[in-house]
């Protein structure tokens, strides 16, 4: 088996070797945190903790923070609370958020719209960036949530949040960000985004899988998706999931004290990376903007060749990328990211999707530029 050179950490991260290194020690946390005995109160202490190192991570207060299975999840947790009061109160309700969400957002606003919800999906401009005018054109009456995402999964475009914030807040309208993508990559302050709601995930930033983090300025506006129990201040019953608590609180504090490393390590690697296709082909497209772009994010068509082929020699050779979103992979569909930018057809047939991350080299980036340059000129034989 060839050496894996893994470029898909958008997708999920590999756990931090702190990460590793402690999970023995996590299992022998065996108590039930909602237990007033003594293996209790050690489960509980460690859940409190790892709250401190995740809450930290994003400036928050982790009083207001809550643990849920996944950001999906947390994301459904928020959409579906409109509904939740819909119901309850009997009066017209609307949602704004963006054509380019992830799936978890944008198919919790097509199931509550088959209740009577009313959803406008704000389309982006050619950069992939969402306008705030378009957000405050949108704007009714009736509107009780604006949703949108701090970064994009596919291209890496980070989102004018601070200000679309203001403008729900100037209207007394609860505002959400899916930061799933952001926490962990780049700085992020609850104070300085103004959101209500903020949503991250502990697989994205070298933490475990099956475990995330619903940030919520005011608890008592959120209506839980699961009754049964006391757990996470009654917001999300069931028995905390301890030994994913304390791995992303270990990958939250990793991360808070590497965070300018990370920025400066991904963005090199991904810069000699652009830098280097630029050069060496000229049938390229950048779908990706970097100057307002996550720094670990690439997103490119080789035009002319199908992504799907691209990704598959790529996988032959060791290498692994993206045509897209993970939660979208194996769908006919071509990137519906891509093409609410209104690029051509062409470009979005033919979109890989580079993300890197911590266990990246240069010396990995130069071999995948090698590998691309013997296989693009055979696929384009082909075509």
């Amino acid at each position: 088996m060839k050496k894996q050179i893994y470029l898909d950490h958008n997708a999920t991260t590999p756990p931090h070797p702190k990460l590793l290194a402690a999970l023995q020690k996590t299992h022998a946390v065996t108590g039930n945190p909602s237990s007033h005995h003594q293996v209790g109160r050690i489960a509980k202490e460690a859940s409190e903790n790892a709250r401190y190192q995740v809450a930290s991570l994003i400036n928050a207060s982790p009083k207001q923070l809550l643990w849920v299975s996944s950001g999906s999840q947390a994301n459904n947790m928020i959409i579906k609370n409109v509904l939740w009061n819909h119901l309850k109160t009997k009066s017209p309700a609307h949602i704004i958020t963006s054509s380019i969400e992830h799936p978890c957002v944008l198919e919790a606003c097509k199931w509550v719209a088959s209740f009577g919800i009313s959803v406008t999906y704000i389309p982006v401009q050619k950069d992939g960036r969402v306008s705030p005018d378009a957000v405050r054109n949108a704007i009714t009456p009736h509107t009780q949530l604006i949703s949108v995402m701090l970064a994009n999964n596919e291209t890496g475009m980070i989102q004018p949040i601070a200000e679309i914030a203001k403008i729900a807040q100037e209207h007394q309208i609860s505002c959400h960000t899916d930061a799933i993508q952001a926490a962990g990559k780049i700085p992020v302050s609850l104070p300085d985004l103004g959101v209500d709601f903020l949503t991250l995930s502990g697989h994205k930033f070298n933490g475990p899988k099956g475990i995330a983090g619903l940030y919520a300025k005011n608890l008592s506006q959120l209506t839980p998706l699961v009754h049964g129990g006391p757990q996470e201040q009654q917001k999300n019953a069931g028995t905390e999931n301890i030994t994913g608590i304390i791995g992303i609180g270990i990958a939250a504090q990793a991360r808070q004290e590497t965070l300018s490393h990370y920025i400066t390590h991904t963005q090199t690697l991904r810069n000699t990376l652009k830098d280097s296709l630029i050069t060496h082909f000229s049938d390229i497209y950048l779908n990706t903007a970097t100057e307002h772009a996550l720094p670990n994010t690439l997103n490119v068509s080789f035009l002319g060749i199908k992504a799907e082929s691209l990704a598959i020699r790529l996988d032959l050779e060791g290498i692994a990328v993206s045509t897209g979103s993970a939660c979208s992979t194996g769908t006919a569909h071509a990137s519906s990211v891509l093409s609410q930018m209104g690029l051509p057809t062409e470009i979005v047939n033919s979109a890989i999707r580079f993300s890197l991350g911590t266990t990246n080299t240069l010396e990995e980036i130069h071999q995948t530029l090698t590998i691309l340059k013997t296989i693009i000129p055979k696929l384009r034989s082909l075509s």
